[in-house]
């Protein structure tokens, strides 16, 4: 069975290494980065299987670096992990293709249950 790989956008590092240690911890390959900037950048290198994204990062917001990876064609599942979760945030998630939202906290199980609901048979 071939590994998947989650690209996690997460700018606080305790979350981010646990976000990571969660994935790893069964089968995904990882790759970590803190800000929307450094995700478009990375997606110049990997091709992931389904991004992890926080709203609130330093440089731009979670709805604006979804957009832009839609827009240049990437269609990898899109998962919101955040604690900022409003009635108008969930509306913008369902406009964008494939992306769903976990409000933190959370189960590790109920995350891993959505993450793998998101992912292509």
């Amino acid at each position: 069975m071939t590994s998947k790989t989650a690209l996690v956008v997460e700018d606080d590092e305790g979350a981010r290494y646990l976000l990571s240690k969660l994935l790893s911890g069964n089968g995904w390959n990882t790759v970590c980065v803190e800000s929307g900037q450094a995700c478009l950048d990375m997606l110049d290198e990997v091709t992931p299987d389904a991004l992890l994204l926080d709203q609130r990062l330093p440089d731009m917001s979670g709805l604006e670096v979804a957009n832009v990876i839609r827009s240049r064609g990437g269609d990898a599942p899109i998962v919101f992990v955040t604690a900022y979760v409003s009635a108008e945030f969930v509306r913008q998630v369902q406009e964008i293709r494939n992306a769903r939202v976990l409000a933190k906290p959370f189960m590790p199980e109920t995350f891993l249950t959505r993450l793998e609901r998101c992912l292509p048979a």
